[in-house]
């Protein structure tokens, strides 16, 4: 396989996230109505998902409660099976969010009938309909124009945070809120004409052996995707952090080598620029991602990645993404791997491919 043709879906499928986004927005809305009536009767919302699909539970749980002020968490999918008391002892009044981007996620199909067979409501955020999960679910929302022909999730990630913010925001019939997920689209947009080759620019950086990402509340569930994405796409060492979490301990075995991106929130700005502050002098390479150009930290970061976005800090977190996925993907194809398929042997690319 030549250098030209490694990661060529992974790559496409980053760019067109935003069109996915706007899909999500109208998927959700197909059954917001017929599930906000079922949510009268529920006391809780669970949100669960395996790899990828349980970080996007962990960034929806947080959001869907600052919305509504409603009761809700995330687990993983496995849990619910294994130890149903602990992670579902209330299934009757439960609303349970099963994502899986296939549908057939078998710890999330076992867990979801587990919990609908024990008076549950299920709702599945998928990208294919006809899957097990999409066929058994209360309710359903398929994210087709997320389907992805590589093996590592970028655009389905997204689509199915999407999803879970727009549901948020039709339980809390917060207008203004799905106002500013439907503004994602264009901010999406000229966010990848903007810094889309910043990615790549970082990745070709040798000095760096380990990618570490940091972020509070919804923004760490993010982190957490990122460092699986680099993880998988690139076998390189990376780790996810929330912000007062690295700065107690992991901070130490912080040097030159090591490259942050530190995805921030409105709420924690105090703490996110001393927390960048304290990796500065231990010299590590550091990018910010946030709203704009007013937040403390920028005069610290090497690099800044400012979404514009206009929203609040619960709406706009899907924008953090691009860059950091496509850092990833050119990462991979850079080292001769091929994100699309990681699993693959790595090829050496040679001047003749």
């Amino acid at each position: 396989m030549s250098e030209e043709t490694l990661g060529q879906s992974t790559l496409a499928e980053i760019l067109s996230q935003p069109e996915a986004w706007m899909d999500a927005l109208l998927q959700a809305e197909t059954v917001a109505k017929e599930l906000r009536r079922a949510l009268y009767d529920l006391d809780e919302v669970v949100f669960c998902g395996c790899g990828s699909a349980y970080n996007a539970a962990l960034a929806a749980a947080p959001i869907y409660r600052q919305l509504t002020l409603g009761r809700a968490r995330a687990v993983q999918a496995g849990d619910l099976t294994f130890f149903p008391q602990a992670t579902l002892p209330d299934p009757p009044g439960t609303l349970l969010v099963a994502l899986s981007r296939s549908g057939e996620t078998t710890e999330t199909l076992q867990g979801a009938k587990h919990a609908q067979a024990e008076g549950a409501k299920v709702l599945a955020i998928t990208c294919n309909a006809q899957s097990q999960l999409a066929q058994m679910a209360d309710f359903a929302v398929t994210l087709e124009r997320a389907v992805e022909r590589s093996v590592t999730p970028t655009r389905s990630f997204t689509a199915m945070v999407v999803a879970c913010q727009a549901l948020a925001g039709h339980a809390a019939q917060d207008t203004e809120f799905l106002g500013q997920l439907a503004a994602l689209v264009p901010k999406g947009q000229q966010l990848i004409e903007n810094y889309g080759t910043l990615g790549e620019l970082l990745a070709t950086e040798d000095r760096y052996e380990r990618f570490d990402f940091a972020g509070d509340a919804h923004c760490y569930a993010l982190a957490c995707e990122c460092q699986l994405t680099v993880k998988e796409a690139t076998r390189t060492p990376s780790r996810a952090y929330r912000v007062l979490e690295y700065r107690h301990g992991p901070a130490a075995l912080v040097d030159e080598a090591v490259h942050l991106s530190l995805l921030a929130t409105d709420s924690g700005q105090e703490q996110e620029h001393a927390f960048l502050a304290d990796l500065k002098e231990r010299e590590a390479s550091l990018l910010l991602l946030c709203e704009s150009t007013e937040h403390p930290a920028v005069e610290i970061a090497d690099e800044v990645v400012d979404v514009q976005s206009g929203g609040n800090e619960f709406a706009r977190v899907v924008l953090y993404m691009p860059v950091l996925q496509l850092l990833a993907a050119h990462r991979s194809i850079l080292m001769g791997l091929n994100p699309d398929a990681p699993d693959e042997q790595p090829n050496q690319v040679s001047a003749e491919d």
